[in-house]
């Protein structure tokens, strides 16, 4: 699917543009029930400060959790949330989901950080083109929901792009 398409060149541009983010994890450790995970939230346990992790992004969702899976966070979604095809131009709206974690009196900083690297790249796409076909148009927005889960946040991007159908072969 075009759209589908759009959405993995999207997830390629923002690794790319994020590759240099390390940031906190949550703590899991697994209990003597193989596969059982679990957040370590007792006041004694301190998170090492050399324990840094990628940003990991993601098609969609997240991952299904399991023991051999790291901790979610921090995490990039980008997924397709609406699409509109009209006179050979689907007009689609994609949704980017920046989720971090962090003890910090400031800790949303980390999120607003990534998601503001992810808005500055795309901004200077050259001609608004990704990978020379998919056009971004329009505003990007960004919003951070109210009722935030501490230490962990989340920053929802939304971006619309234009797919000229013409420039697909029509055989899919």
């Amino acid at each position: 699917m075009i759209a589908l398409n759009c959405n993995k060149a999207l997830i390629e541009f923002i690794k790319k543009a994020i590759e240099d983010f390390r940031l906190s994890a949550p703590p899991r450790q697994t209990e003597r029930i193989p596969g059982s995970l679990f957040e370590e939230n007792t006041p004694e346990f301190a998170e090492d400060p050399a324990t840094l992790h990628e940003v990991a992004v993601h098609d969609g969702w997240l991952p299904n959790k399991n023991v051999a899976t790291p901790a979610d966070y921090p995490f990039v979604t980008v997924r397709p949330s609406e699409a509109t095809v009209d006179n050979g131009i689907t007009q689609l709206t994609i949704e980017i989901v920046v989720g971090t974690f962090s003890r910090d009196e400031d800790a949303y900083h980390d999120t607003s950080n990534v998601a503001q690297r992810i808005l500055m790249r795309l901004a200077q796409l050259k001609d608004n083109l990704l990978d020379q076909k998919y056009e971004r148009v329009g505003s990007m927005k960004w919003s951070m929901p109210f009722e935030q889960e501490q230490p962990f946040f989340m920053i929802v991007l939304t971006t619309n792009w234009h797919i000229y159908s013409s420039q697909f072969d029509s055989s899919i």
